[in-house]
């Protein structure tokens, strides 16, 4: 398919998702560069926003949509990474839990994999959330494990942010470190 039809149909989708104004997040690009500033882009754009008041947390579900951008530690090496962020909240009952998925490394076919956050739980107008997952660098497979604390942003939970810290296991072996900041409305 030449490119200016698929880039002419990828924008329309993308015209008529974003007229629905369901809170949809699509990643337009694949390239590192590009997602990462993206992801800083938001990142910057929810920190600015003030925290939410106690008061004005809402009630029911929420789905937030956005980016894990932060480094990956082995040994002497770091990876930079990027991700799409997947949220769900019940204020109701003081939960959150997702996924980061579809991460791409600095270095090319440097990284595949994914992170689930759960036994999430929301406390007045914050969050924290366990997260576990795999992931591949190189031809070298992981696990990790951590954590994630944020707080909710904008008038009535519009948006959050957060900050992600984690062990990066080989084996039982205890190799490295995860860390990096989340955000997504």
């Amino acid at each position: 398919m030449p490119d200016r039809i698929r880039n002419f149909l990828l924008f329309s989708a993308i015209g008529v998702i974003s007229a629905c104004d369901a809170g949809i997040f699509i990643r337009v690009g694949n390239d590192y560069d590009e997602v990462e500033a993206e992801a800083l882009a938001l990142i910057d754009d929810v920190a600015a926003l003030e925290d939410t008041a106690v008061a004005d947390m809402p009630a029911g579900d929420a789905v937030y949509a956005g980016y894990f951008a932060g480094t990956v530690s082995i040994g002497a090496d770091d990876e930079d990474v990027v991700g799409d962020l997947d949220l769900t909240a019940d204020f109701d009952l003081e939960t959150i839990d997702g996924t980061i998925d579809n991460l791409i490394g600095q270095t090319e076919g440097g990284i595949d994999g994914s992170l689930d956050l759960f036994n999430g739980d929301i406390v007045l107008n914050g969050f924290s959330a366990d997260i576990d997952g795999t992931m591949t660098l190189g031809i070298e497979d992981y696990d990790i494990e951590g954590s994630v604390l944020g707080t909710f942003k904008g008038d009535s939970a519009d948006a959050l942010e957060g900050i992600l810290g984690g062990d990066v296991y080989q084996g039982a072996d205890d190799v490295g470190d995860i860390s990096g900041a989340l955000a997504a409305d």
